[in-house]
């Protein structure tokens, strides 16, 4: 499998979490690095460009022709000209490779690392080659225009990023109030799944680690539905055993077995 996404030097989010997440899987991992992120437990993310977007592009392109893998992953981005040059490199194996677009905006303990030139590349150029979109509230607000305030607004949401060209979509819940939902809209098909919230600080890399069992679930032939479901109760078991880098902060994801 190929993730596009950022450098977290903690290991917590990003590429790095990306192939624990996949390796749980049993799946490969090859990697397209777009920047790296300065995150700590108990400061805002920042992100600082590693490789010219050209380049980025140009990484993406090669390893698709080499390994031909079986799905793609992407994750963080950083600027507007990034996202094109991914979406360019991709646009020729989109509709036979699955491509999973988690668009990362900002740090979950804050920071963002996109700004509105990007989530607009994102959602124009992106969103069209996607054949799944996973954002939070808060993305999908910004992304779409949609005030959520419950399961109804997101499975909204969820429509508009399909209008804009993606097969399924996501919308995260994990920022109601209450116990968080997950809304899906794909063709023909609404799912709703309601958990019990768990109580615990801030977990780091939940997004990048549920995309990423998402993807590759789908690179080993299962249904989105399917993946969705199975990658969200895997992710909850992460959540459930995360620990603590410092006794304030964000905490580190546990196990998934």
């Amino acid at each position: 499998m190929l993730c596009i996404a950022g450098f977290d030097p903690t290991g917590g989010a990003g590429l790095l979490a990306d192939a624990r997440a996949l390796a749980s899987e049993g799946v490969r991992v090859a990697a397209a690095i777009t920047g790296l992120t300065r995150q700590r437990p108990i400061d805002e993310a920042t992100i600082e460009q590693l490789m010219e977007p050209v380049k980025v592009g140009e990484v993406v392109s090669t390893l698709m022709q080499d390994l031909a893998p079986d799905a793609v992953k992407i994750g963080m981005l950083g600027s507007a000209a990034t996202a094109h040059a991914v979406a360019q490199a991709l646009a020729p194996f989109a509709g036979r490779t699955p491509i999973i677009v988690d668009p990362v905006l900002a740090a979950g303990a804050g920071g963002r690392l996109a700004d509105d030139e990007t989530a607009a590349a994102l959602l124009a150029e992106l969103a069209p080659l996607a054949t799944l979109v996973t954002p939070n509230i808060p993305e999908a607000e910004l992304l779409t225009g949609v005030r959520i305030d419950g399961p109804a607004k997101m499975e909204k949401a969820a429509r508009r990023l399909c209008e804009r060209g993606a097969k399924w979509a996501l919308v995260k819940g994990g920022h109601l109030a209450g116990d968080p939902v997950d809304v899906l809209v794909g063709p023909a098909t609404v799912r709703r799944w309601r958990r019990r919230r768990l109580a615990t600080r801030t977990v780091h890399g939940t997004g990048c680690t549920l995309s990423s069992l998402i993807a590759g679930a789908l690179a080993q032939g299962q249904p989105i539905p399917e993946a969705v479901a199975r990658a969200a109760r895997r992710l909850r078991r992460g959540i459930a055993t995360a620990w603590p880098p410092l006794p304030e902060g964000w905490m580190f994801l546990g196990p998934m077995r």
